[in-house]
């Protein structure tokens, strides 16, 4: 097994597409100066005669998926180095993305502005966040880090249990129609965090069947130890100031009182009315109060399905659900099976 001084090493190293996108960043270093949004706004920031290829030698579109970043159902974490000289392309994703700066430095485009990202810095970036990230030293080395959106509730269900800013920003993520947020963390290099990230880095590349519980946990780790020793640097980058935290909070106390939550309650508990507290969900989050409630309940019920024994009905019991036939519709209607068909196959068909 390569040790994590001769992983660092290899990754500094210029891969063949880094000489290629060097290759036209020294013929025109202005081309590189805004970020594009094709391929081909990019070769036409050239001369004709330039002889810049139609096509570049890795993806640059935007939108990218899960199914091009991750192999099979198994892994829900990835890292890979972010291509020095690559043109930052304006793109979203379907996944989390924690852009971490190993060595140099690196540009994030995200709403209309620019930030530099310094040695030891990092950015967390939810699922359809438009953003580019741009780095152009030779000596830079930058690592992105994903995490499957679609599963990240269950597979990081832990983090949802904290009380920081961590927890508010994913628990919006995962339950909000629009999630224009990225957080930035301003702190210095950190040895205890590159080598978490170099030991990502090695298990996905060293192992042909890498081990998903390992991966996750110096994920876990990762974040817990960059909140902790750098709570101080966080930078919370949105368009939406009012209310930073609070629909992650009204949504945090909904899940944990799921069985019993009734709207009438919730808006007491908040010092709202009914109808703002509705009209407020529905403007911070895009859902209203019901569909959250019923949303949080379909999740929670796959979870008893696939990993207890209860019966259906005492699902049904467990998250506040009284209708049985309703119950099943709806059910049926999200997943396209019955509870019976989700416990047999695990929702492995979705």
């Amino acid at each position: 097994m390569m040790d994590l001084a001769k992983i660092l090493q290899k990754l500094i190293s210029f891969t063949q597409e880094e000489y290629f996108y060097k290759q036209w960043y020294q013929t025109d270093p202005l081309a590189y100066g805004t970020p594009i949004r094709s391929w081909e706004e990019f070769r036409e920031r050239f001369p004709a005669d330039t002889g810049i290829p139609p096509e570049p030698p890795t993806p640059v579109g935007d939108y990218l998926t899960e199914k091009a970043f991750f192999t099979g159902n198994e892994i829900e974490v990835n890292c890979f180095k972010n291509l020095r000289y690559c043109p930052a392309f304006f793109h979203q994703l379907e996944f989390i993305k924690i852009t971490y700066v190993m060595r140099g430095s690196a540009t994030l485009y995200f709403n209309n502005t620019s930030y530099l990202l310094t040695e030891g810095q990092f950015c967390i970036v939810s699922p359809g966040v438009e953003q580019a990230v741009f780095s152009g030293n030779d000596g830079d080395c930058v690592m992105n880090i994903l995490l499957r959106g679609t599963t990240f509730t269950d597979a990081f269900a832990a983090l949802l249990e904290e009380q920081n800013i961590l927890s508010d920003y994913f628990w919006k993520m995962s339950y909000a129609r629009y999630s224009e947020e990225v957080l930035l963390f301003t702190g210095s290099r950190d040895e205890k965090l590159e080598k978490l990230v170099l030991q990502m880095f090695r298990e996905i590349r060293e192992h042909k069947r890498p081990s998903n519980i390992l991966l996750k946990s110096y994920v876990m780790i990762f974040l817990g130890e960059g909140l902790r020793r750098h709570k101080t640097d966080v930078i919370r980058l949105t368009g939406q100031e009012e209310h930073p935290y609070l629909p992650a909070l009204i949504l945090k106390d909904m899940k944990q009182h799921l069985k019993t939550v009734t709207l009438k309650e919730l808006a007491a508990k908040w010092e709202m009315s009914e109808s703002q507290i509705n009209h407020f969900l529905k403007v911070q989050i895009g859902y209203s109060y019901t569909y959250l409630l019923s949303e949080m309940r379909m999740k929670q019920a796959t979870e008893y399905l696939t990993k207890t024994d209860l019966s259906v009905e005492r699902i049904m019991e467990e998250i506040g659900w009284n209708d049985l036939s309703s119950f099943y519709r709806q059910f049926k209607k999200k997943y396209a099976m019955t509870p019976y068909q989700y416990r047999t196959y695990g929702g492995r068909n979705l």
